[in-house]
C-alpha cells in the first residue's frame, strides 16, 4: 500500500477506536452522576476499564505506527 494511502488509513481507524471510547466515556458519566446521587452505579467500572484498554493500546499502535512512517519519511531527505 502506498504510504500517503496507509497514513489516511491510520487517521481513519485512530478516528474510529477514539469515537469508541468516546461511547464508552458515556458509561463513566453515568456512573460518575449516580455516585454524585448516591444511587447504584448502572455500570461496573471494571468492565468498563477493561473494555478501554485493549481500544487504548490500538490507539497507542496505531500512533506508533505513524511516527515511525513519519520518521522514516524525514530520514529519507
Amino acid at each position: 500500500m502506498n504510504d500517503v494511502l496507509r497514513k489516511l488509513e491510520i487517521f481513519k481507524e485512530i478516528r474510529l477506536y477514539k469515537a469508541k471510547l468516546h461511547a464508552l466515556d458515556y458509561m463513566d458519566i453515568k456512573n460518575a452522576n449516580a455516585l454524585a446521587r448516591g444511587v447504584e452505579l448502572p455500570y461496573d467500572p471494571v468492565e468498563i476499564d477493561a473494555l478501554k484498554q485493549p481500544i487504548r493500546d490500538k490507539i497507542n499502535a496505531l500512533r506508533a505506527e505513524l511516527e515511525a512512517r513519519s520518521n522514516d519519511d524525514i530520514q529519507r531527505y
